[in-house]
């Protein structure tokens, strides 16, 4: 169960030596999509528009119980 709202958020993490990423889009998950619908969506769009490697962190909203 969740309370609240949830949110997916796209950041950009430096190749270089640090512990910080830049948060580029923030959006929230209406109630007409699942989390991983959504996630889905976004990989997609950020694939599209380049071949730099993606690196995918979710959590356990996420996963598949089956």
């Amino acid at each position: 169960m969740t309370i609240g709202q949830g949110y997916s958020t796209i950041a950009w993490i430096p190749e270089e030596k640090g512990s910080w990423a830049l948060p580029l889009r923030h959006e929230r998950i209406t109630s007409f999509e699942t989390p991983i619908s959504k996630a889905a969506w976004r990989l997609r769009q950020v694939t599209k528009r380049g071949n730099k490697p993606v690196l995918a962190l979710l959590d356990s909203e996420y996963g598949n119980a089956s």
